[in-house]
């Protein structure tokens, strides 16, 4: 009798800490989904949150392998266990520093991550080969936030997300890019209202 006792006790402990320990949302996106979409959203709860930040072509596995619980994708899935929960749009544009007046393609630098996924990566390479520009002005970096600081300091020109005020090179149209919000099919948990309002 005393060992049932102490089974349901330690039982009762386990369910009890538990209980106790913080539910997470676990997502998984890019650093440039983070920073202009997700961590407004985000910023007042972040307690509630676990980030996962992983390139574009990596994206799907953490969500495979139930380690994340949503990944937000510049991707549209067609995977049959994942269910497409949400859409929305960001706005991109050629991007370049406060201090430049006038932008000669010829003699810029256009930055570029390593990730073949990445949209903006496909932008610059088809606005590159529309306009003839030479693929040697293609510059590779891997971190968003290094590629901003480089447009600012005049270092080269980038494809990016735009943010109010920015600095947009008039010319180049404006385009938008779909964000896509998965889940797996077999998931129950709800999404927080405040990523998708």
């Amino acid at each position: 009798m005393q060992k049932t006792d102490k089974i349901l006790d330690l039982l009762n402990e386990a369910k009890n800490q538990i209980k106790s320990e913080p539910e997470y949302y676990r997502i998984a996106t890019t650093e440039t989904i983070l920073s202009n979409y997700l961590s407004v959203r985000i910023k007042d709860e972040l307690e509630k949150f676990q980030i996962y930040i992983l390139g574009s072509s990596q994206l799907k596995n953490p969500l495979k392998e139930k380690k994340v619980d949503l990944v937000i994708s510049y991707n549209d899935y067609a995977d049959s266990e994942f269910k497409k929960l949400f859409s929305t749009n960001i706005s991109i544009g050629l991007l370049k520093s406060k201090v430049k007046t006038d932008v000669n393609f010829l003699e810029e630098f256009f930055l570029v991550s390593h990730d073949k996924e990445c949209p903006f990566r496909k932008c610059t390479i088809k606005f590159m080969e529309e306009n003839h520009i030479p693929k040697k002005q293609l510059q590779l970096v891997d971190s968003y936030s290094f590629m901003k600081e480089l447009v600012s300091q005049g270092k080269g020109i980038a494809f990016l997300p735009i943010q109010e005020p920015s600095e947009r090179i008039e010319e180049i149209l404006r385009e938008a890019i779909t964000l896509h919000f998965f889940t797996t099919k077999s998931s129950e948990k709800l999404i927080p209202k405040s990523l998708i309002e």
